[in-house]
Formats: structure tokens, C-alpha cells, sequence
């Protein structure tokens, strides 16, 4: 998302409050538009479109290709790893598959090139099980975090929004650049409604399966992102 009002892009790592970020907070700043597609309610599940977004978690790397790095700053938001992908893997949009009705409708819309308008009740919800195949597969297709922030060093500063405390974070940054921080709510923290819930030696596979893939660098990555980040106040 392109923050016209404070001069930033807001990169969107999947499962890192992001979506609360954006819809409660970022589209004040944003000429970008919140939009609902496919089964999505425009309210937890959006997609967001402007003049340069074309999806909601561009990566950096897609941005410079519009836009010059230099004149902007990048805020995102982290959060740990295998934390991340285990939840990214049981997000609510990988429970929603079209009904074969509605496959057979999309493929002839394709063949014969008209609009289907599949609507969100066109979509049946399953259940998703924590299979460690399942996931080691998932864990394979899924973008890093240097995947998402390739090219940070170009820009004009970066600001890092922990998980645990994005709202303090965010008011940091809205300080930094000279605007008014938000009135926090009572209750100020993200709270991640998860609807999962795994096993001990379940959690024990899956920080296994992603310590033995790509994703185990994200570790050191998140380190260097945060000595490298614009000091918010919580830096040792």
C-alpha cells in the first residue's frame, strides 16, 4: 500500500497484523482503495488496489519498479518466522474452495472469455489439517521476508511495527514524521484470533519443518532489519 500522506510504502508481510494495520489505521494516509474480491467480506478479508498496488502483499521489489525508492520510507511489520507460516498456513482464505458449479462456470467464462462475476457464494469452506507434508509443501511456496523487503537499503529510512505492540510502534513513526499519534484504545495490543490449535510435538514439526527450509535465514534477516531500522525507541 502506498502511503501518499506520509511520504511511505507499506509493505504487507502475510500474518503480521497487517490487514488490522491497513483497514483501522494505514487507509487514512493511502489514496489506495480496499476493495472485496472472491469470497472475501471487505471487512477481515480485502485486497487492496491503486494507481502503482495491483495486490495487497506487493513486495518492495515490484514497487521500484514504479517507483524510486529513494524518495520514500518503508514501514512493515514482523513477526517470528515459524509463527508466521504456521499461521499463514491455516488463514481463513485457504479454507474457501469454489464449488464445482462454480469451477465449471469460471473455466467455460475462460474459454469463452466473458466475465463469470463468481460472487462469495460460489465458494464452500473446509477444514483445514495440520499435515506435516501438507505444510513442509506450503512452507516451500511461500515468500521470505527478504523476499518482501529486497531493496530496503535504497529507501530513505526503514520502520519496523513489531506484532506484539504495532499500534505504540505506529505512533512512534507518525512522531518521527512530524504527524499526530492515534487516541490507543484500552486495549492497544493486536490480538491474534487464531483458529488452530496444534499439539506440542505438532508445534515441535512444524518449527522443525521450517528450520530446515529458506525460511530459517528470516531469523538473521529480521536481526539485520532491525539494527538497520530507524530507531523507534524499543532498540537495545
Amino acid at each position: 500500500m502506498i502511503l501518499h500522506d506520509l511520504n511511505a510504502i507499506f509493505v504487507h508481510v502475510p500474518k503480521t497484523a497487517g490487514n488490522f494495520l491497513t483497514r483501522d489505521y494505514l487507509k487514512r494516509y493511502s489514496n489506495d482503495t480496499l476493495i472485496a474480491t472472491g469470497h472475501q467480506d471487505g471487512v477481515d478479508r480485502f485486497e487492496v488496489r491503486g494507481e502503482v498496488t495491483t495486490h495487497k502483499h506487493m513486495t518492495l521489489s515490484e514497487y521500484s519498479k514504479s517507483l524510486d525508492l529513494r524518495d520514500a520510507y518503508v514501514i512493515t511489520s514482523i513477526r517470528d518466522p515459524v509463527e508466521r507460516l504456521v499461521s499463514a498456513y491455516f488463514s481463513p482464505h485457504r479454507r474457501f474452495r469454489l464449488t464445482a458449479r462454480a469451477r465449471f462456470i469460471s473455466s467455460l467464462a475462460a474459454l469463452l472469455k466473458f466475465d463469470a462475476k463468481i460472487g462469495p457464494d460460489a465458494y464452500r469452506e473446509e477444514e483445514i489439517i495440520m499435515e506435516a507434508q501438507a505444510f513442509r509443501e506450503f512452507v516451500r511456496e511461500q515468500l521470505r521476508f527478504r523476499d518482501y523487503l529486497h531493496g530496503y537499503a535504497e529507501a530513505k529510512g526503514l520502520f519496523l511495527l513489531r506484532k506484539d505492540s504495532p499500534l505504540q510502534d505506529l505512533n512512534a513513526v507518525l512522531q518521527f514524521l512530524g504527524r499526530s499519534p492515534f487516541d490507543l484504545p484500552e486495549q492497544s495490543q493486536f490480538i491474534n484470533k487464531a483458529n488452530y490449535q496444534l499439539s506440542d510435538s505438532q508445534q515441535a514439526d512444524c518449527r522443525q519443518i521450517v528450520m530446515d527450509s529458506l525460511h530459517a535465514a528470516d531469523y538473521e534477516y529480521i536481526k539485520q532489519l532491525e539494527k538497520d531500522a530507524i530507531d523507534l525507541g524499543w532498540k537495545e
